[in-house]
């Protein structure tokens, strides 16, 4: 509404509204009376801009870009893990159970096979050793039952201890002195033999003890390992997409609860926006979203500090995942109410005042206003529909217009370049002696096949231990030889632990043997060679890393979106490169993460991933030119992104922008020209796209 400081003589008003609005030089006559209606004679020859009362919604809205998006889960490890490798990629159909990322387990391998063979020794020590005392224990018991069979026969036949002399006398029978002499003799065997039966039964009773402390504890350690490695898998709760990974070497540190994977279920489908305050959707009159031309209606399901979720109605299941959408959002919303231009009303102090035409006057009138747009303003009082008030209006413009609907799409060109996520470090293997690297073989992001040379090695191996142990060897050889000679059967069991430690020691030689000889470090796999850390000259670790293979199989396209987020998943653009003839191509990449809405975690926040055609892979330069070290090649995207189709677009030139509120001109049938906003939702240099409050067929003009 235009507002005056002070109200100027009536004449006055109305001879400038005149010569303002008919473009003539003559003014009006003033009837020289101060009163609150006032006639005015419109001088001849002259036509004054009016338009008629109408009824019209009256709102104030705001649109808000946003997108079709899947229902996604983020997974992570629920301990500190070391990244070991992936279940599944980017782009992948994953089922339920399926795994998504593996944890480096090879320690915890290794542990764990030691800890089973020390139980399987630890089993097989008892079990021998049980065998052995049982066996024995047999033989004694029997031994004992024969002992006892004697004894009990002496007893039986145990003679008088004295006889009767031929004087009559008692004296000592002879007989018993022999008998007793015997039953001594045996009745002491079977005591020792049953005290021998007793020494073996505490040796099984404690050595049974022991290996059962030792067994429980081994195995407790085991079932403690396997169950850290139910830990060890991330695996997926859902059947759907991988829309999200994280990007890792093998033994890479991931913190408890960080982000690796993220799937999405592409059959639950949301609209998803920038972040709406809760009070706004409270007190909303109307909440819709608007995807290719249409209308669908949406519930508020949540929102955090980054998006607002809802869900919407599509029964004929219209809508896919990576639509573009924007949502809108009406306040202050006045429906079916009486209606003039805003530039029809003026204010004297409190009063507000319009011009009614009446049979060719200018009469003015005090109105009382409500909601005002920016174009038009509510009418509360004062007038009625179908009545004419003066105002600016506006001439037929000479350009013209009939609106359509059509596809309106964003071009787009962005900065990425191709990664190989896949990729195998390539360890020093040499477990004895001192590696020194004599130099790389070849140069960073050259193609590698599996067994080719990388890095050759000089390996300082120890020869004073080499000469000991070869010492020891040659010393438990003599002896077991001499054992072996001697032929003795209580030296068996010493025979066969000797051998067992010979064995031991002549593999441990061969293996500290064939480290001596190792020259080169070879890449285990095929693909692209992607990071050389070792300079000539430098120590290698025991197991540290050599070089690294990136898996030629798999490549992405990284594109940056930290300062355009427009990119969302399944926007397909074109890259050019230059093959191996050096002539050159084009193909199309298809983004495979979701938009800036898409995930509530840092995961590729500031990236996007586009597919690369597999059969483009071997010709996709990944540096520019065969250089030394990361130089990469970088790639510009283009295309076409936020496609909204069936939608009616207006000529940015035939906009006009009032206080925040889109309008344009539209024609009547008669010719008369009435200004009409309508809700943009989003515009380019070229058009404006519409919507709602304006149809297909519609006639516009501008100047």
């Amino acid at each position: 509404m235009r507002m005056k400081s002070k109200y100027l003589v009536m004449a006055g008003i109305v001879g400038i509204m005149l010569a303002v609005l008919t473009g003539c030089g003559n003014g009006a006559e003033d009837s020289g009376n101060d009163r609150e209606e006032i006639e005015l004679h419109e001088p001849k020859g002259t036509a004054v801009n009016t338009e008629p009362v109408r009824r019209r919604n009256l709102y104030n809205a705001t649109v808000y870009e946003g997108a079709v998006y899947p229902y996604v889960e983020e997974y992570s490890f629920p301990v500190v893990q070391r990244f070991g490798s992936y279940g599944a990629l980017i782009g992948d159909t994953v089922q339920k159970g399926d795994i998504l990322v593996n944890a480096d387990e090879e320690a915890a391998l290794e542990k764990l096979k030691d800890l089973e063979e020390k139980l399987r020794e630890t089993e097989e020590e008892y079990t021998e050793f049980k065998t052995k005392k049982e066996e024995e224990l047999y033989i004694q018991n029997l031994e004992l039952e024969r002992l006892k069979g004697i004894v009990e026969n002496l007893e039986e036949d145990m003679p008088e201890e004295t006889v009767t002399d031929k004087d009559g006398k008692q004296i000592p029978n002879p007989d018993y002195a022999a008998w007793q002499s015997e039953y001594v003799r045996w009745e002491g065997e079977r005591s020792l033999k049953d005290y021998d039966i007793q020494v073996n039964e505490e040796a099984l009773r404690q050595h049974k003890e022991l290996y059962q402390l030792d067994y429980e504890y081994y195995n407790s350690q085991i079932q403690e390992l396997r169950a850290q490695r139910k830990d060890a898998r991330v695996v997926s709760q859902i059947s759907g997409v991988v829309v999200n990974m994280g990007y890792y070497i093998k033994g890479q540190m991931l913190a408890r609860g960080e982000a690796v994977a993220a799937v999405a279920d592409m059959e639950r489908k949301y609209i998803k926006c920038g972040s709406i305050a809760r009070r706004l959707l409270v007190n909303a009159a109307d909440l819709y979203v608007f995807v290719n031309g249409k209308r669908y209606e949406i519930q508020y399901e949540g929102s955090d500090r980054r998006s607002t979720t809802f869900t919407f109605s599509d029964e004929e299941n219209e809508l896919e995942v990576g639509d573009y959408a924007v949502v809108v959002l009406k306040t202050d919303y006045r429906e079916d109410v009486l209606t003039v231009p805003s530039d029809s009303v003026y204010q004297e102090g409190t009063a507000q005042v319009v011009y009614v035409l009446e049979e060719g006057q200018s009469i003015a009138r005090t109105v009382e206003t409500g909601m005002d747009d920016g174009m038009y303003v509510e009418i509360l009082s004062g007038l009625s529909e179908g009545e004419l008030v003066v105002s600016q209006g506006r001439r037929a413009g000479t350009e013209e217009a009939v609106l359509e609907r059509k596809t309106r799409q964003r071009a787009y060109t962005g900065t990425g370049y191709a990664i190989m996520p896949v990729t195998t470090v390539v360890s020093n293997p040499v477990e004895n002696g001192v590696v020194v690297s004599e130099g790389n073989l070849l140069r960073t992001n050259n193609h590698v096949s599996k067994g080719e040379a990388l890095m050759s090695v000089r390996v300082e191996a120890d020869e004073l231990d080499i000469a000991s142990r070869e010492t020891a060897l040659k010393r438990a050889e003599e002896r077991l030889a001499d054992l072996e000679a001697e032929g003795r059967e209580e030296d068996e069991e010493d025979i066969a632990k000797r051998r067992k430690s010979i064995e031991e020691q002549e593999k441990e030689l061969a293996e500290i043997r064939r480290d001596a000889g190792v020259t080169e470090i070879c890449s285990p796999v095929d693909g692209f060679l992607q990071y050389l850390p070792i300079e000539t000259g430098q120590t290698m670790e025991k197991g540290a890393m050599a070089a690294l293979v990136a898996d030629e199989g798999f490549a992405c396209l990284m594109v940056d979106i930290s300062e355009n987020r427009t990119l969302n998943y399944g926007d397909e653009l074109t890259i050019s490169y230059k093959d191996h003839n050096n002539a050159d191509q084009v193909t199309q990449c298809r983004v495979l993460t979701l938009g800036a809405c898409g995930q509530d975690c840092y995961m590729g926040s500031d990236v996007a991933l586009m597919s690369v055609p597999e059969e483009v892979l071997d010709e996709l330069p990944l540096t520019d030119g065969n250089v030394y070290g990361n130089q990469i090649r970088l790639y510009r995207p283009t295309g076409y992104v936020n496609r909204m189709e069936n939608v009616i677009l207006v000529p940015a030139e035939a906009v006009t922008v009032q206080s925040g509120r889109t309008y344009v001109d539209v024609m009547g049938e008669d010719g008369n020209v009435m200004p009409t906003a309508f809700l943009a939702g989003g515009s380019d240099r070229d058009y404006y796209w519409v919507v709602e409050g304006l149809t297909e067929g519609m006639k516009i003009c501008w100047e």
